[in-house]
């Protein structure tokens, strides 16, 4: 008898969609902490937290 592999799709997915989501998190970490002035004249007149440590950011406006 042959075993036969099933792939759960909707997990891969997920796991997938996780990881890619981490990175981009982790790119845009990256350009925040390299350009922190820019970003937050470009952000301007909202207000931005960057936490390093726990990783995230929160951005709030004045509407």
């Amino acid at each position: 008898m042959f075993g036969t592999a099933r792939w759960d799709f909707p997990r891969a997915a997920r796991e997938v969609e996780k990881q890619m989501k981490h990175s981009l998190l982790l790119t845009l970490f990256k350009l925040l902490s390299e350009h922190s002035q820019t970003v937050e004249s470009w952000i301007h007149p909202r207000r931005l937290s960057f936490h390093t440590q726990t990783r995230s950011i929160q951005i709030s406006s004045d509407f």
